[in-house]
């Protein structure tokens, strides 16, 4: 339907982007948002940096964009206002590369096909992604997919990892990709943080677990209705981690909750932990922290707050656990990557003396974890704190009873695998189609041993704790994700180096001191024991 007295051609712009400072021009020019506001914005400082190691160079602007999820609020809320906020939105897309003669739509729109084919090309391929500016005060940024940074860090060995989705997005017909996942600025009326956290949660646990994408208002909704909350629904002032998790179970999956301990902030087993084998399975982690200024401590407490950790980046160095010596791949990361709706997607976080350092409050904000909360299937019975405690235990007895005897003997031959380091623990979740490929490319592992292993039933989600030895994998336990806590746990066990690994874990099993350990109050490894004496003896 043809729009009257409107120019069609005004419904967009293009621009260069030179800086921050473009954007927050037409920010102030066109949508009438004061400069002294937008500095204030601590999205518009990180949007800066990320910008530029993207290495933008063009924007293109839809000025009257219909933005779903902005428009199910505007239904639900902003249009019952007495101010007449506006219900089309303004969309920004970034690119790299391009300069301005590269969007003269006009003339792409009436090219050979084949010529618009490298058009597209190109454009997708310099695509960074887009920001959705909403019509309301304070709060206008709304969804918004950027790329991610590289995986490999320039003059570093440090990798990154990030959680992303495919988003596909059309501009004027041309259907452009992104690997991001959707990230938005707190509403203060619709939804606080907790509801951006879980809104951008679900944006990437509907492609794990196939369940519908809820909207903040919806979330919110799910949250509250079901608990005791005394407030007005709508504006929202918050969720607990008790709505939290009912907001989780009312799209059909379940919460896996961890609480951190406030004397043991930092351990592998409180946070690097759950984040690295959640995020391992492409599954987002819910943190809850308490934030504060410049120092911890009661004077500089500025409240509770939620993010969903989408990434991490490692180092090649690993520590042990202050506590019980463990050691796992985990204890390599140095930094966490969180979509934060106070900062903006992918915001770095650091450790720092028992908490993280934050961009919050121009760089001074200290963030302490108090919670993690991870939404997974229903299936998934056996939560990261069940594989641990096993494992840990397992651990220490086979360092006390068999790597000594190990070292001694492979040292002796001058073996590439000396054992002279502990054992390093790779633990994480895997759907198993996924483990299947990752076995089926394993070259460590005997050929008729992997087609057994390969041809087998399996359940649709397993636990991998694999033991590694510096650089060479040794064996791996398979768990059950689908079991019950006080099932059978074990489901399979591979030797990468056969020859070795069976002998010292046939070892293991005859040797009398394994009970007196496992009653010593290293119980909670019994099953790998028990599975181990059943399958090595038969």
């Amino acid at each position: 339907m043809n729009v009257p007295n409107e120019n069609k051609q005004g419904w967009y712009l293009v621009k260069s982007y030179d800086g921050i400072s473009s954007l927050k021009s037409f920010l102030s020019e066109e949508i009438r948002f004061s400069e002294q506001y937008i500095d204030r914005k601590e999205h518009i400082n990180y949007l800066e940096e990320y910008l530029e190691q993207l290495h933008a160079s063009m924007m293109v602007i839809e000025k009257r964009y219909v933005d779903q999820g902005f428009l199910d609020d505007h239904a639900e809320y902003y249009i019952r206002c007495f101010h007449p906020y506006d219900k089309f939105c303004i969309r920004i897309h970034f690119f790299r590369e391009l300069t301005q003669t590269d969007f003269d739509f006009k003339s792409i729109f009436n090219q050979e096909a084949e010529r618009r084919r490298e058009i597209h090309h190109k454009l997708d391929e310099c695509y960074l992604g887009f920001i959705v500016i909403k019509p309301i005060p304070d709060v206008f940024l709304g969804r918004t997919c950027l790329k991610t940074y590289a995986d490999k860090v320039d003059n570093s060995k440090d990798e990154r990892f990030y959680i992303s989705k495919k988003t596909n997005v059309c501009l004027f017909g041309f259907d452009l990709t992104i690997l991001s996942i959707p990230f938005q600025e707190q509403d203060l009326i619709i939804s606080r943080c907790a509801t951006s956290a879980l809104w951008s949660t679900f944006h990437k646990t509907s492609e794990v677990f196939q369940h519908w994408i809820p909207s903040p208002i919806d979330i919110t909704r799910f949250a509250t209705e079901k608990t005791s909350y005394r407030g007005r629904l709508i504006p929202n002032r918050g969720l607990t981690i008790e709505q939290i998790s009912c907001a989780i179970r009312e799209i059909g999956l379940e919460p896996h909750l961890f609480d951190i301990k406030d004397n043991d902030l930092m351990t592998t087993f409180d946070v690097k932990g759950p984040i690295y084998a959640y995020l391992k399975a492409d599954i987002p982690v819910l943190m809850g922290v308490l934030l504060f200024k410049g120092k911890v401590d009661k004077k500089n407490f500025e409240g509770h707050h939620a993010i969903t950790i989408t990434g991490f980046r490692t180092t090649n160095t690993y520590q042990e656990d202050d506590i019980s010596g463990f050691l796992q791949e985990s204890s390599s990361i140095i930094k966490l990557y969180a979509h934060d709706d106070q900062i903006g997607p992918y915001a770095r976080m650091e450790f720092q003396n028992g908490a993280f350092s934050t961009t919050w409050f121009k760089g001074t904000g200290i963030a302490v974890p108090t919670s993690i909360i991870v939404p997974v299937d229903k299936l998934i019975r056996i939560s990261y704190k069940d594989v641990i405690g096993a494992i840990r235990d397992f651990d220490i007895i086979f360092e006390a009873l068999v790597r000594p005897k190990l070292q001694k003997v492979l040292s002796a031959i001058n073996y590439e695998i000396d054992f002279r380091d502990k054992l390093r623990w790779d633990i994480y979740l895997a759907k198993v189609g996924d483990l299947k490929r990752e076995i089926l490319n394993n070259i460590s592992i005997d050929p008729e041993r992997k087609h057994d292993i390969l041809v087998s039933n399996m359940p649709k989600f397993l636990w991998v704790a694999k033991a590694c030895s510096s650089d060479y994998e040794v064996f791996t336990i398979l768990i059950d994700a689908t079991d019950f806590p006080d099932g059978h746990l074990v489901l399979d066990f591979i030797e990468h180096v056969s020859y070795i690994t069976n002998d010292a874990l046939r070892e293991l099993i005859k040797n009398d001191q394994v009970s007196n350990w496992l009653n010593e109050g290293y119980s909670a490894s019994k099953r790998i024991f028990d599975w181990m004496k059943e399958q090595f003896n038969s």
